[in-house]
């Protein structure tokens, strides 16, 4: 989660969406690599090279979210 107030647009990541966002390419998803260990992955395939980068964008927070199959959302009442 990041404080929407310090975050800057950057040209290199491509996303398409405005609320909901898909990242085709981010710095996140550059970062994976380099900040886990994939062999404490239970399957480990394709990690973290074939997961996605999804953001939720609310009016003070940006909520990025990286997984290895598009996340569901619901709601509970």
């Amino acid at each position: 989660m990041r404080n929407e107030s310090y975050c800057v647009f950057d040209a290199d990541e491509v996303r398409s969406g405005t609320y909901l966002c898909t990242f085709e390419r981010s710095k996140l998803l550059d970062y994976l690599p380099r900040a886990i260990d994939v062999q404490l992955i239970p399957d480990g395939t394709d990690a973290p090279a074939s997961w996605k980068h999804y953001g939720i964008y609310t009016q003070n927070q940006i909520i990025d979210i990286v997984a290895p199959s598009e996340p569901t959302v619901r709601t509970s009442f």
